[in-house]
């Protein structure tokens, strides 16, 4: 290390010192100077964000001299450097050191490249690493959290890389500064040392949850209210910083079309419309047939760290027969947009045949009405089918339903066939779509299949008949019988009874 003889202003740099460089000192009011031997303490970096599944590695620059703090020694106000040797050419060719004023000294790169902003400090970090040769400190990993400890105090360059590749844009961080025995945290503008946010090259994985569905199923009709989470990466170094959120939802989805309908917030405090635009596509090639909202902020710069939400409430339609997909992605100001998160419901549906009473011949032209908890207003206006009518094979059908129990009613028989003996009978769906098929408690008309409530596919045989004597003489449907030819028979005694007595009396007579 080679000592810098002067200090070096912070008022330009200050505020980048936390979450990406640290630059010479600045003289406040009543400071005072740290005594010699002020890097005996170590310190730590933590790097926070989207840093699961990652490698953060970091590279030392330079050490903390010359310490300055206000009188109650909690804030520094100025500091001074001692650049590391062993980086003098990259930190030359990285700060632009043919730029540098006239009356900094030799090796004084590090200090000169504290003044630099926007794109030319992220140019001059992205320089440094790829100058980077041989190993620094790798950091300890959590999924929340990248970790430096036990490091010597100063200025270090922290690179962000995944499968041996660069994943985010190279950081430039400074630790906490050691001051009389104290690890000084703070700085003249209020900001924190040794923290920084990672800043991902490509859009970050985001969470969605969904709520308003049964058991991971919808039904048609259902409004589902969907909620996108992601973090916002380190902008330090951006006046303007834009992120977008791109969402993709099947042709089973309706979706809000107004701005107003997308409600958007920072760790939990409302934007305001004016600082987001809404735009919509539904003819997008990369995802036909399905609808694409781009949200997008305009500029989130001084947000690192904090959790961006957007919520809106959808409707399942008709066309969602298998189910409802909804996929989100993020995409970091110009970048790419990153992986995407999916959000998948299902949504299932029944089928029966309408026989005669042999069990065999399919029946055309009865009506049966459907009807269940999800199964009201909002199912038909959003095109679910709550009648049907058997088919000339005899084939009924309800689709666009999630998991629950429904009741199915025959309203019209077939021609020829008794209307009084029309069957009423409970179907129930679980959350796997296995059907089960309850028998109807008063004429026995319904036969479930072998693989009742064991199959998606599970059916029934569903009868109508000519007359009393076609009921099957099982359960209530025989005692219904019984009981009626019993009280046939008993009238046609009493009848016969009345007609002898009526002959007897005419007789004598």
């Amino acid at each position: 290390m080679k000592r810098m003889q002067r200090m070096w202003t912070m008022v330009s740099a200050v505020a980048a010192l936390a979450t990406s460089l640290t630059c010479g000192a600045g003289v406040a009011q009543a400071e005072q100077t740290a005594p010699a031997a002020q890097n005996a303490a170590t310190a730590s970096i933590t790097i926070t964000g989207d840093v699961k599944d990652r490698t953060f590695t970091a590279y030392q620059l330079g050490t903390y001299a010359n310490a300055k703090a206000n009188e109650d020694e909690t804030t520094v106000t100025s500091v001074d450097f001692n650049q590391n040797a062993a980086w003098n050419n990259a930190l030359e060719s990285a700060a632009q050191a043919e730029h540098m004023p006239a009356d900094y000294p030799a090796n004084a790169s590090l200090s000169y490249l504290t003044t630099l902003t926007g794109d030319q400090l992220r140019e001059a970090a992205t320089k440094l690493a790829d100058a980077v040769t041989g190993s620094g400190v790798s950091a300890t990993m959590t999924d929340t959290a990248a970790q430096f400890d036990g490091l010597e105090p100063g200025y270090y360059l922290v690179t962000d890389m995944q499968n041996g590749a660069q994943s985010g844009a190279p950081m430039l961080v400074g630790t906490a500064i050691p001051y009389n025995g104290k690890m000084l945290a703070s700085i003249n503008n209020g900001a924190e040392l040794g923290k920084a946010v990672a800043k991902p090259n490509k859009g970050t994985l985001p969470t969605k949850t969904v709520t308003g569905d049964t058991n991971g199923t919808a039904t048609v009709g259902d409004k589902l209210t969907y909620t996108i989470a992601t973090t916002i990466p380190g902008t330090a170094g951006y006046s303007n910083y834009k992120l977008t959120v791109r969402d993709v939802a099947s042709e089973g989805l309706t979706m809000p079309s107004d701005a107003a309908s997308f409600k958007v917030a920072i760790d939990g405090a409302p934007v305001a419309a004016g600082q987001y635009t809404v735009t919509q596509n539904m003819q997008d090639s990369e995802f036909p047939n399905q609808t694409v909202t781009l949200i997008t902020l305009a500029n989130v710069a001084g947000h690192d760290g904090k959790k961006l939400t957007v919520t809106y409430t959808a409707i399942v339609n008709a066309k969602a027969l298998d189910g409802v997909k909804n996929s989100a992605y993020v995409q970091h100001n110009t970048g790419e947009f990153g992986d995407g998160i999916d959000s998948l419901l299902k949504t299932y549906g029944f089928t029966f045949t309408k026989v005669g009473a042999d069990g065999v011949t399919p029946l055309a032209g009865a009506t049966f009405e459907l009807k269940g908890d999800s199964v009201g207003a909002d199912f038909s206006q959003n095109g679910g089918a709550a009648t049907a009518t058997s088919d000339d094979k005899g084939v009924v059908s309800f689709n666009g339903l999630g998991a629950g129990q429904y009741t199915v009613k025959e309203t019209k028989a077939p021609e020829g066939y008794m209307a009084t003996m029309l069957p009423t009978f409970k179907v129930s769906i679980d959350e796997n779509g296995n059907v089960t098929f309850s028998k109807d408690a008063m004429w026995n008309l319904v036969t479930p299949s072998d693989d009742n409530g064991k199959s998606a596919q599970a059916t029934a045989a569903v009868k109508n008949v000519k007359s009393l004597t076609q009921l099957p003489l099982t359960g209530a449907a025989g005692i219904t019988l019984l009981v009626v030819v019993a009280a046939l028979l008993a009238a046609a005694c009493m009848l016969v009874a009345m007609r002898s007595r009526m002959l007897k009396k005419q007789l004598e007579d």
